[in-house]
């Protein structure tokens, strides 16, 4: 609704209760900032009653906010003024008063007049326990002969915000790491991380309560927890492959891992207050956790991961 039309709907509602109060529907006698409702003297917004109008009439036209005034209060104030106007005419008239029923509250008399109203943005909380699987594999320079590991991933999310924003944040455990195979040698390595995620959200509605789809990008801190690697080299011939368990050649580098992050997913209402949710998401270290004949690798891999949330506020 254009303000035009929302204008036109209060001077429909002026009109039609003027003139039953007046007791002439020929009498309009008043106007609507020179809008031309009737024939009688035309009185401004926010100007002073005349003396030749009607007890009550001028008071609740001087007490019609001017056009400047939001529409919401302008409707707002124009149906209580005119509901207490219509009680004191009777009255003054000298009518037989019943009590009428209490007025309905002011925002539905607002709606009537077909303005849609939209609740103001509250904070919102939710947390969602997780568990998935990880696959991870490394990348950098002299890496061809390496590929997915599958592992376990679990935690927890809390996303706290407004309407179709949230920070998303929370604690991860993920099983990283890569295999690596060629004619002679075959590695297996396995990382275990604790991650911090620290992300930006955006849901496709505002109502996190309800099912719904996202997606969020930001970072992911990573602390190394444990890590295990099993070598073997094949000798040929029908001999035997040398293995090792946890060879110094092959200890990470760094402890600490961060880089970029992006997942997609969605939140589907199975009762009430309670959604299950799936999560797909990506990750791509930036700090060398190995270097391996002068080449620098780095984690990277993806998880899918699905669980409860339950909104906290």
């Amino acid at each position: 609704m254009n303000w035009s039309q929302f204008w036109a709907q209060i001077q429909s509602h002026v009109k039609l209760i003027y003139t039953y109060q007046n007791g002439n529907r020929g009498d309009f006698g008043h106007t609507l900032g020179g809008s031309g409702l009737g024939a009688g003297p035309r009185v401004k917004l926010g100007s002073k009653p005349e003396s030749s109008q009607r007890p009550g009439v001028g008071s609740d036209l001087a007490m019609i906010p001017s056009m400047k005034t939001p529409k919401l209060l302008l409707a707002a104030a124009l149906m209580s003024n005119l509901a207490a106007h219509h009680v004191e005419a009777r009255k003054v008239r000298g009518q037989d008063y019943n009590p009428a029923p209490p007025a309905r509250p002011v925002l539905e008399s607002v709606q009537d007049l077909g303005v849609e109203l939209k609740p103001k943005a509250k904070w919102q909380m939710t947390m969602t326990p997780v568990a998935g699987v990880a696959f991870s594999d490394a990348t950098g320079s002299g890496t061809g002969d390496t590929r997915f590991k599958t592992g376990f991933s679990g935690g927890a999310w809390l996303d706290l915000g407004k309407s179709h924003w949230a920070i998303s944040t929370g604690l991860l455990y993920k099983q990283m790491g890569f295999l690596e195979e060629n004619n002679q040698i075959f590695r297996e390595t396995q990382m275990d991380y604790l991650s911090l995620p620290v992300m930006a959200k955006w849901l496709l509605k505002d109502r996190w309560d309800r099912s719904n789809f996202y997606i969020k990008g930001g970072l992911l801190l990573s602390y190394l927890v444990s890590s295990n690697s099993y070598l073997e080299i094949s000798r040929g011939n029908g001999i035997a492959p040398m293995t090792f368990n946890n060879p110094p050649s092959t200890e990470p580098r760094n402890s600490f891992d961060w880089g970029p992050s992006i997942a997609l997913g969605g939140s589907f209402e199975i009762a009430t207050g309670v959604l299950v949710t799936a999560e797909a998401l990506y990750y791509r270290g930036l700090n060398p956790v190995f270097s391996i004949n002068g080449n620098d690798w780095f984690n990277t891999g993806f998880t899918l991961s699905g669980g409860l949330t339950f909104p906290l506020l």
